[in-house]
């Protein structure tokens, strides 16, 4: 609409049955904007109860709708430019209504002489459902400017209702914003608003929304192709500038030295992260057995690492292990074992030398000297699980032990996959601990072993929902004619589905294995 052709003496439809009821007051650079949303035959009004001007709010209100229509009246916040006159719309109603606000704000809005039962929305899920089944969802943005203030989303229109956010200052006031609106708004956060946290974490949940338009409690009213530029300028605005200068420069320093040591770290941690890359092995072909991988670290650099190597001529080994915890401390023992586990060199615990001849040790007792190595220090928590397991090449033949990991998945080509359930304690809890339970298969032409950390079976999704173990042998049944690559790759696309994005709560690795046709 050409705002030359508003007729602001009237309401204004602002959206499907909303309204602006407000009074542009001429010569005031601060304006209050009161609305009124229809819907059906209910009526709410938002920071309805500025005395200022009250009389033409009425008339405009009552013009729209009859006032015993009117269930709900929404105060965002505590102020008296939108509460003084409540008592009197409780009295021209002449009705039980409700008054909907943040149970914070309850403890103020008392002294004004409000009669009315409060509607708590953060004892409602934040939301308040309207007899026709509408949903209004309510967004709480503490400190801005209040600890319990609030904004209103109407799911149905993709309207914001944003109180004090978004509001603006000027002698030249539009009734929509245009592109230079910012610096309206500029001022009055300035001063107003706490700090740039506060006001960053405000826009974080503006941002989860689709709106449409915004309508502020001062201002202008703001459409789509405005409000993307407007969250973003308002993300980097310097906020609480009443403070004492010399304060605020201590502030900006120390914030300063605090991101140039952020970003050294950062630096630091994401060559250790590609270093820890380059040093996992490349997918590849041993004797007839092909392997591949996913690796996706939940931080910079993960605890999870694997490998697969000839040990001698008859046996391949593998292995993928995970250590508690994330980060460097995880990192660090992750590295430590990779290494030790190497099977070369007389101190690897996978292999013995007897007159310069090399013995494999079986899982069994290979895993068991790796538990002897890695007792954990005394007042630490870390320890890690692990899948190891040869490959005879001669008789293709599998064993493998698991060391409190998640479980490994057997898929024989022509048959449905099965778990290897056997197992033991993990690494380094106990001492001394005698580790049995092998388990042992025969790999034909076609099939296939995964084993793979918990940061895939216990991959949650946005229902805290963990995909498992058994969505993990679902998929892979139901896939097991694709191509190994393409499977590894599908299985990754799907848990960052699951997940709603590639930033995991843990280590997402798996190592697979598949029979293939031996070249000499």
């Amino acid at each position: 609409m050409n705002e030359s052709n508003l007729d602001l003496s009237k309401s204004v439809e602002i959206s499907e049955k909303i309204y602006w009821v407000g009074v542009a007051v001429e010569n005031d650079p601060f304006k209050c904007h009161p609305y009124l949303l229809i819907d059906n035959d209910e009526a709410i009004l938002f920071d309805i109860g500025t005395l200022e001007n009250h009389d033409k709010i009425l008339a405009k209100v009552k013009s729209l709708i009859d006032l015993e229509n009117v269930t709900h009246i929404v105060l965002h916040h505590q102020d008296p430019d939108l509460c003084a006159g409540v008592t009197e719309w409780e009295r021209l109603i002449g009705k039980e209504i409700k008054i909907v606000t943040h149970t914070r704000t309850t403890f103020l809005l008392k002294h004004y002489g409000i009669k009315s039962e409060y509607y708590c929305v953060d004892d409602h899920d934040f939301t308040l459902k309207l007899r026709s089944g509408r949903v209004l969802q309510f967004v709480f943005t503490p400190y801005l400017h209040f600890p319990g203030a609030i904004a209103t989303y109407d799911k149905k229109t993709k309207t914001l209702f944003s109180s004090d956010i978004f509001g603006g200052v000027s002698d030249k006031w539009s009734f929509y914003a245009d592109e230079g609106y910012f610096e309206q708004i500029k001022g009055f956060h300035e001063a107003y608003m706490p700090s740039r946290e506060i006001l960053v974490y405000g826009m974080r949940q503006f941002e989860k929304l689709d709106i449409e338009i915004i309508a502020p409690q001062h201002g202008s009213i703001i459409k789509r192709n405005y409000i993307k530029g407007l969250i973003a300028q308002m993300k980097n605005l310097n906020c609480g500038l009443f403070i004492e200068q010399e304060y605020y420069n201590e502030l900006k320093e120390a914030e300063e030295k605090l991101k140039e040591a952020y970003n050294i770290i950062k630096k630091d941690l994401q060559s250790a992260g590609d270093l820890q890359k380059k040093m996992l092995p490349n997918p590849s072909t041993i004797v007839g057995y092909k392997f591949n991988w996913i690796f996706e670290p939940s931080s910079f650099i993960g605890g999870d690492a694997f490998n697969y190597f000839r040990l001698n001529g008859r046996y391949i080994g593998f292995y993928l292990l995970d250590v508690t915890g994330h980060g460097i401390p995880a990192a660090l023992l992750s590295f430590t074992a990779s290494k030790t586990l190497s099977p070369h060199g007389e101190s690897s615990p996978l292999i013995k030398l007897i007159n310069n001849e090399i013995e494999v040790l079986m899982p069994s007792k290979a895993v068991e000297e790796i538990n002897k190595r890695f007792q954990r220090a005394k007042g630490t928590t870390q320890y890690f699980t692990m899948v190891y397991g040869i490959i005879d090449i001669q008789t293709n033949g599998v064993k493998l032990i698991r060391a409190g990991h998640a479980v490994p998945i057997y898929q024989p080509k022509n048959g449905n996959p099965v778990f290897l359930e056997k197992g033991g304690l993990p690494i380094g809890l106990i001492p001394n601990v005698d580790y049995k339970d092998e388990e042992e298969i025969t790999m034909s032409e076609g099939d296939r072993l995964f084993i793979y950390s918990d940061g895939i079976s216990e991959c949650f999704n946005n229902n805290s929902e963990q995909f498992s173990g058994e969505r993990l042998i679902e998929y892979l049944k139901d896939n097991k004619s694709k191509p190994l690559d393409e499977l590894l790759k599908n299985l990754k696309e799907i848990l960052i589905k699951w997940r709603g994005g590639d930033s995991f709560d843990d280590d997402v690795s798996m190592v697979a294995i598949e029979k293939i046709e031996a070249k000499e």
